[in-house]
């Protein structure tokens, strides 16, 4: 399931941009330095800036790799793991750029940037446009089909919001709140802000809770899913975890990143690995 992100316009993606203040090259965390070293060895990190969405720490980098027409924008979460990267325009898949172009002529807007994201072993593309003086997020796959829309409370329908304020309630502050285009049944999900542990929720139109999805540290995990993931990962060190709790059923999604490449695997509840094999991803 998608997640919203992190890194584009005030209201989804830097949502919070609460920047600390830029740190130095040799103030970057370790496994953030040792993801870098193996995305750009020969690069030295331009401007880091630290910031909180939904209430988890994410890392702002700019790198210059090579190949690359300029300085980018990478994004990690506080354990080194890529969760997404700025791309340019002429990067774009020819299917995302149709499709983009087409939805920019129809909005009369203009394409303010671009980041594709890593999701559970795949590729989306979050684009921020300009209509006028508003800006709004969109998420696109590869081949231009929309993943998602930025929704406002406002614009919902009316037992989905009295959903959204009764769980303010009792989970925490609604961050951003995605239209899940792609599903064809009228999905929305929240991101809620809850410090340390960011909370995820899907919902339907008639605002019942179909899914909840937060990160968990490795040793708040089963031990039968501690080991899985060491025989996976090498180790439980720097490995981002998400578990994902429909109903009665539990998941665990897990990323890692090793040899440039960003490996992802779910494992149920009893450590089994869960549906088929994920392809690693090759980044830059």
């Amino acid at each position: 399931m998608l997640r919203p992100s992190y890194f584009l316009g005030q209201s989804v993606l830097t949502a919070l941009l609460l920047a600390c203040a830029s740190l130095q090259a040799a103030e970057l965390p370790a496994p953030l330095a040792a993801s870098l070293a193996q995305i750009a060895p020969t690069a030295t990190p331009g401007e880091i800036t630290p910031f909180e969405d939904a209430g988890e720490t994410l890392y702002s980098v700019e790198v210059q790799t090579p190949g690359s027409p300029g300085a980018r924008e990478w994004y990690f979460d506080s354990k080194g793991i890529p969760v997404g990267v700025q791309a340019f325009e002429k990067e774009l898949p020819p299917a995302l750029l149709e499709s983009l172009s087409l939805h920019l002529k129809q909005k009369d807007a203009d394409l303010s940037d671009v980041v594709k994201l890593y999701e559970s072993g795949k590729v989306l593309f979050e684009v921020e446009i300009t209509v006028g003086r508003e800006s709004k997020v969109l998420g696109f796959y590869s081949d231009g089909r929309p993943a998602y829309t930025e929704a406002r409370l406002a614009e919902l329908p009316k037992p989905l919001r009295k959903s959204i304020k009764q769980l303010e309630q009792t989970e925490g502050t609604v961050e951003s709140i995605l239209q899940l285009d792609a599903s064809g049944r009228g999905l929305y999900q929240l991101a809620v802000n809850r410090p340390r542990k960011p909370l995820w929720i899907t919902l339907d139109a008639s605002g019942a809770v179909l899914e909840r999805e937060e990160t968990v540290d490795f040793k708040a995990t089963p031990e039968s899913v501690q080991a899985a993931i060491v025989a996976k990962a090498g180790s439980g060190e720097r490995v981002r975890i998400l578990l994902k709790q429909a109903g009665k059923t539990q998941e665990f999604e897990v990323h890692f990143f090793r040899d440039s490449k960003l490996h992802s695997f779910h494992l149920s509840q009893t450590g089994e690995t869960q549906g088929s094999p994920v392809e690693p991803l090759s980044l830059p």
